[in-house]
């Protein structure tokens, strides 16, 4: 038994520093954002725990359980356009310093706390409950830094790649821009050569909304195709919904492609099987005309899209989702729907 006790204090251990010091920093971060949002001109929209869902609706809270399950807690913060904040993306950077600090000091004070077992432990003399301990609190505070280390990277040094010229031109869309003048170009004509894949993908996403606008879809072929080979290989984070979104849609209305969009329709379906947003119940109502070739269904999920239109974002936007929900409508009127 005296041989099994330190294999036992090293699973004991590790399992509180890989798996409950990570949940413990992510329900911190949750906790905090939702108590510090409001005041950065943000909301917390969405969390995700396991197979739960909470969705923010109207001011509350509305709870689904998912068919797939996620082992991080996940949670994803909008700004919140009822509210007039100068320089959204500054207060953006000091939410996320803010919430990186505050679980590093939570960490420092754990280690303080699990002081004796952490002496026993160094001396070898702790047991599996000092173990656990002293894995919990180092583990909170390596992934707290870790999360300080990603601010640092996302808001000082990406900025200055890819990733910060998709920051401006998402700035100059949530100013009013029409999108035609928002200075999104061709990736090709961007000078980020080694943009990374997680780069392209976020560009995309707003890319691909300037090609709709124009009416060029055959140049969103090339963006798609990239985008689907790169989920096909990744797991689904809350993060990414609205590259899985373009995906259902662009496959169910442009390109059909009944297995491509199912796929990525399973994947996401926990999120938007929950989201009241206009262009959530826009991507369901295309997806059940395209491809379910389910009319009924497809008008019922388009009048609840209308229902909320003018709940969703602002400006060009607004405008561009009402464009592609008529052009729905037009198509259910011709099938007598």
């Amino acid at each position: 038994m005296g041989e099994m006790m330190p294999i036992l204090q090293l699973a004991v251990g590790g399992f509180a520093f890989c798996v409950l010091a990570i949940w413990l920093k992510e329900l911190l971060q949750v906790g905090v954002t939702l108590l510090l949002a409001p005041r950065f001109g943000m909301k917390v929209r969405q969390i995700v725990a396991f197979r739960h869902v909470w969705n923010r609706q109207d001011g509350g809270w509305t709870h689904s359980v998912g068919q797939k399950f996620h082992w991080v807690m996940q949670h994803y913060t909008s700004f919140d356009l009822d509210q007039e904040v100068a320089d959204r993306e500054k207060k953006e950077r000091q939410l996320s310093l803010i919430r990186a600090l505050i679980g590093i000091l939570a960490g420092v004070l754990l280690v303080v706390l699990c002081l004796p077992s952490e002496v026993r432990i160094s001396r070898g003399e702790g047991g599996l409950l000092d173990a656990f301990w002293y894995g919990l609190a180092v583990g909170m505070v390596v992934h707290n830094l870790s999360s300080l280390c990603i601010h640092f990277y996302v808001f000082h040094v990406k900025t200055k790649n890819l990733m910060g010229y998709t920051q401006q031109v998402l700035k100059r869309l949530r100013s009013g821009l029409p999108f035609s003048e928002i200075g999104a170009l061709p990736l090709e004509q961007l000078p980020y050569p080694n943009a990374s894949d997680m780069e392209k993908m976020l560009y995309y996403s707003i890319y691909l909304t300037v090609l709709l606008d124009a009416g060029n879809i055959d140049a969103m072929r090339k963006p798609i195709h990239e985008m689907t080979a790169y989920y096909r290989n990744q797991d689904y984070l809350i993060t990414n919904t609205l590259q899985y979104y373009w995906l259902v849609f662009y496959y169910s209305r442009y390109e059909l492609n009944p297995s491509a969009a199912t796929y990525f329709l399973n994947q996401v379906r926990s999120t938007i099987e929950s989201d009241h947003d206009a262009n959530a119940k826009r991507v369901l109502a295309y997806y059940a005309f395209g491809v379910e070739q389910d009319f009924p269904k497809a008008r019922r999920f388009l009048n609840e899209a209308y229902a909320v239109l003018d709940k969703y974002s602002t400006g060009a936007e607004r405008e561009l989702e009402r464009r592609l929900l008529n052009e729905l409508d037009a198509f259910l009127k011709g099938k007598n729907a």
